[in-house]
């Protein structure tokens, strides 16, 4: 039985970039505490839609919704790459960082005038992790369908900023790594090598974490929930998700030529690598991509994944993906 594959990937950041330093103050910060957080959080530059420090819950609820439309519409356009905008099916949105309602799927089917019997999908409230079950709705629909569907994850994270008291860690640690962009995979058959197929998806969810990751509700606005422990129990996790998926399939570590873990930060992409027993090389572009841009929420594992379009097969390759729950997603991807 032929599976689906990944047949193209794409997308896209706001136009302004900033150097942690840049930061440091644009969001407000003074002590020489909270600038060495900034400074050894191995991130250089991010990407932010507005700069928040300031903004109400209004102003910035309403520039997610402009957010959201802008950077997913590019990343819909550089994923289909010429592709018409009538040859996929089913399209997936997915964000846990604002709320829309009509979807914003529908509000990219208005702005690029999308085909009138498009199956909408909008999957809210996963946090990092959600590119990972999104792919999985897309997988479904093209096997029930035998057409391409569309997945688009955005997160324009500097929507969610809460203000707080630089002594408020949770919170500070929060406005040092998150970024901003969006991203898509056209999933679909074709014929092409370098093409991976989706040789499965497994999630693991482990309920003793389900308040370490995500948002609450403080004082009228959303405030970002990450426990001090996430590193620890990142690698726990993953050393579980791993080993489930791996063995369901004969594999072993050490048969995987292409990892792309979720940077959640350097210290968890440091628990993982030693909970796997990972050479630093192995998990080097989560690195690069902390680094370049920071942690972009589910839209990461995606953008990672463009950097895996020269694969010479045979090969395996798997993605993860962590966020609230806390859950871990696993995409195990072959090149024929």
């Amino acid at each position: 039985m032929k599976k689906p594959k990944i047949l193209s990937i794409g997308y896209s950041l706001p136009p302004h970039s900033y150097t942690q330093k840049e930061l440091f103050g644009l969001l407000g910060y003074q002590s020489p505490g909270v600038r060495r957080i900034f400074e050894n959080s191995g991130i250089e530059r991010r990407y932010l839609w507005t700069i928040p420090f300031g903004k109400s819950w209004q102003e910035l609820t309403q520039e997610y919704q402009k957010a959201a439309i802008e950077l997913s519409k590019k990343a819909i356009l550089d994923c289909l790459d010429g592709r018409p905008l009538d040859s996929f099916g089913c399209l997936i949105f997915t964000s846990c960082t604002g709320y829309s309602c009509p979807g914003i799927s529908h509000h990219l089917a208005r702005e690029l005038d999308l085909p009138d019997n498009l199956i909408h999908s909008n999957l809210l409230g996963m946090g990092c992790e959600a590119s990972s079950p999104a792919l999985s709705r897309a997988v479904d629909y093209v096997i029930a369908n035998d057409k391409p569907a569309l997945l688009v994850s955005c997160e324009p994270c500097s929507c969610a900023y809460f203000p707080a008291p630089e002594r408020d860690l949770e919170n500070t640690v929060s406005n040092c790594l998150f970024g901003d962009a969006a991203a898509a995979i056209l999933v679909g058959y074709d014929d092409n090598p370098h093409h991976p197929e989706i040789h499965d998806l497994q999630s693991y969810f482990n309920k003793d974490y389900l308040d370490y990751l995500g948002f609450k509700w403080v004082d009228g606005r959303l405030k970002c929930v990450l426990n001090k422990d996430v590193p620890r129990s990142s690698g726990i996790l993953v050393k579980e998700a791993v080993g489930r998926i791996l063995e369901k399939h004969q594999l072993s570590v050490e048969d995987i030529d292409h990892w792309a873990v979720h940077p959640g930060g350097t210290r968890v992409i440091e628990e993982i690598q030693k909970a796997l027993g990972l050479d630093s090389k192995k998990l080097s572009l989560s690195y690069q991509v902390l680094r370049e841009m920071g942690n972009v929420s589910s839209a990461t594992v995606i953008i990672m994944g463009k950097q895996l379009n020269r694969v010479k097969p045979p090969a395996w390759g798997l993605g993860v993906t962590m966020g609230a729950g806390s859950e871990c997603g696993c995409v195990l991807l072959r090149w024929r």
